[in-house]
């Protein structure tokens, strides 16, 4: 039996191969989005839909050093596989602690780890931070692709961290015709930074002060903030007529968000499972979800997957009311992306080899 290796990629590896640039993201995502509205694509429980596993830390402990909860402070392994070219098998392995930005570290770390389908040896190990990062913002793209109004020239960003740099890069390449960025954090001084940061862009970046100002310009907002309360207020009579909303945060609303705006989701039957099984998340899809449960909601009519419109199985009507696009993270999207990394790293014979 000869010796095996898995291919180690490095954080500048990742960069190196140009499978992270805004296109090749977006391409990649809009990609495994229609093959999850395929259903060619597994996911982890006997359910085959489940976002992850996580380790819930306990509010208080006598265990010395036992980790307690916190806020935006989790461990998590994600599997999956994705179906089409893809053909593999993946996990997603990630802690995330919002107290790491005053250690100078970032706010989460992940490891993706791909392995062959049919052995389950692994094929490779993948720093992807990064790639979580960028697929996030690919999923945002995607989203304004398909749900944004064709005119859309304004976009405003709810959060000023590192998720929605990657989404202001991947939106700008999906919607070229936009012209203007409105930037909201409830931290001033992120904002402006950010605005710094993105300076390269074609489109004007303004800082805003308020929702209450943003939101009536915007015709994509995207929200990306921290989960530390107090939450974002999403007011639906600040929302444009026709506007596209995405939420890939969480966020407080009131229930008349769901009768006005026409809801779509990444995986219907992922947040349903998750409500079940940890409700303490309070997702924005919970209040889906139950309104669901109470028959004031019809999966396929009120309720979409943006996987089925992107594949052509289900459509959505521009009737003028805005689109809420509610999305928390499919394992696929990282295993996806990152297996384009691993292919492109192979052929231009990137990365270390390990034994394992």
């Amino acid at each position: 039996m000869g010796e095996q290796s898995v291919l180690y990629l490095s954080r500048n590896d990742v960069i190196r191969t140009n499978m992270t640039s805004p296109g090749q993201c977006n391409r990649v995502i809009e990609e495994s989005f229609s093959l999850v509205g395929r259903d060619d694509f597994l996911m982890g429980g006997a359910s085959q839909s489940e976002h992850g596993l996580m380790l819930h830390f306990p509010k208080e402990s006598i265990i010395e050093n036992m980790p307690l909860s916190a806020p935006d402070y989790r461990y998590m392994a994600m599997v999956g596989y994705v179906g089409g070219d893809y053909h593999v098998c993946g996990t997603k392995v990630y802690g995330s602690n919002v107290t790491n930005t005053s250690r100078k570290l970032p706010r989460s770390t992940h490891i993706i780890v791909l392995n062959d389908v049919v052995t389950g040896i692994p094929l490779a190990l993948i720093s992807g931070t990064d790639i979580s990062n960028l697929r996030t913002g690919a999923v945002a793209a995607v989203g304004a692709k398909y749900l944004a109004p064709p005119s859309a020239k304004v976009c405003g960003l709810v959060g000023a961290g590192t998720v929605n740099h990657a989404a202001l890069r991947c939106i700008v390449e999906a919607l070229p015709g936009l012209e203007r960025v409105c930037i909201y954090d409830r931290i001033l001084e992120r904002s402006q930074a950010f605005q710094r940061d993105m300076a390269d862009l074609p489109v004007e970046l303004v800082c805003m002060e308020s929702l209450e100002a943003m939101l009536p310009q915007c015709d994509v907002v995207h929200f990306a903030a921290t989960a530390i309360p107090p939450l974002p207020w999403l007011e639906p009579t600040y929302i444009k007529k026709n506007a596209l909303v995405e939420i890939s945060s969480l966020v407080d609303y009131p229930l008349t968000l769901l009768k006005e705006t026409n809801l779509v989701v990444d995986l219907l039957r992922m947040h349903e499972i998750w409500f079940t099984t940890d409700p303490g998340q309070n997702l924005a899809t919970y209040p889906v979800i139950e309104q669901i449960h109470e028959g004031n909601l019809i999966p396929g009519q009120d309720v979409r997957e943006l996987g089925k419109i992107v594949c052509g199985a289900q459509s959505i009507s521009r009737d003028g009311r805005p689109i809420v696009f509610m999305a928390n993270g499919l394992p696929v999207w990282d295993i996806a992306l990152a297996y384009s990394v691993y292919q492109a790293a192979k052929d231009q014979k990137i990365g270390t080899l390990l034994p394992l």
